[in-house]
């Protein structure tokens, strides 16, 4: 099924080339047309959005730059291409929340063909995403149907990808990627490369964590190291069992110690992980080794 493409809303007055737009029966897009001075609220807008808004600041007066800055902050906006006309002479006026806004600012005058090739470009580049979208969601459809999947990672950027994906599986979404961030972003930095918790702590204030990883990444000893996630869908929970090929680490200290420390940059994840994000955690063998679980009805020892 394809995806609805939301409309385009036009602020202009009646002289504006925008006015074009609305009359184009090549730009196969619905089009609501206001003036900037019309009164609007979230409630007379439709509940989809806009693909589009287009806007003729014209002299860019502060009335009609502030009652555009009030549409963009409204959620049917907030996902619009955003191409504003202005005066050149008026173009030192502008705002600059206006300049970042926008994704094309268009000095007038414009030749209508131009416009139309740019809104037409605009409305395709859209179009595009909303196909992405739809088969983003289609791929993800799919994923539901798998009882069971193993996963091997070793970089951080893996590791928050398959946070995102794997989190789409859980009935509390937000919370199983929190928590599986935390999880696999530790499998890599203290299990694989072999950072301790106060370590990371140290290069954090010294702003050279990141440089770090990306030199322990580079070295023989731990080039060659994969974390792995397996995912198992059961009839009442879903289980991650998260492993690296690490040494462990002290559980009963991480996992009971009280943090009063709130400025510490590193050591609260697995706490969190533990007390807010899933069911149940349990650290196995070493502690190399966790199984994450999430309930999909709610725990019922909770």
């Amino acid at each position: 099924m394809t995806m609805p493409v939301a409309p385009a809303l036009i602020l202009c007055d009646d002289t504006s080339p925008l006015q074009a737009c609305k009359g184009s029966h090549d730009l196969s897009l619905p089009c609501l047309v206001l003036p900037l001075d019309h009164p609007v609220s979230a409630a007379d807008l439709p509940p989809d959005g806009f693909s589009l808004l287009l806007c003729d600041l014209a002299d860019a007066r502060p009335p009609d730059q502030a009652a555009l800055l009030s549409l963009l902050h409204l959620r049917q906006c907030d996902k619009a291409a955003v191409i504003v006309l202005y005066r050149k002479e008026a173009r030192r006026h502008l705002a600059p929340a206006i300049r970042e806004k926008a994704h094309l600012l268009l000095p007038r005058p414009l030749a209508t063909e131009r416009l139309m090739a740019i809104v037409h470009f605009y409305r395709h580049r859209t179009l595009g995403q909303h196909q992405k979208i739809e088969d983003l969601q289609s791929c993800l459809a799919g994923f539901d149907l798998v009882e069971k999947s193993r996963f091997l990672f070793s970089t951080l950027e893996q590791a928050k990808s398959l946070a995102l994906l794997l989190a789409t599986q859980c009935p509390r979404r937000m919370d199983a990627e929190m928590g599986l961030l935390e999880l696999l972003v530790n499998a890599v930095e203290h299990g694989n490369l072999g950072i301790s918790f106060d370590e990371k702590s140290r290069l954090l204030r010294e702003g050279r964590w990141h440089q770090e990883i990306r030199d322990r990444l580079s070295l023989p000893r731990y080039a060659g190291r994969t974390a792995s996630v397996l995912m198992e869908r059961l009839s009442d929970r879903i289980e991650f069992h998260i492993a690296d090929e690490g040494d462990g680490f002290d559980i009963d200290h991480h996992l009971n110690d009280k943090i009063t420390d709130r400025t510490r940059p590193s050591g609260r994840g697995i706490q969190l992980a533990r007390d807010l994000y899933f069911d149940r955690l349990e650290y196995l063998g070493s502690g190399n080794r966790v199984r994450a679980t999430m309930y999909l009805q709610g725990c019922p020892e909770c």
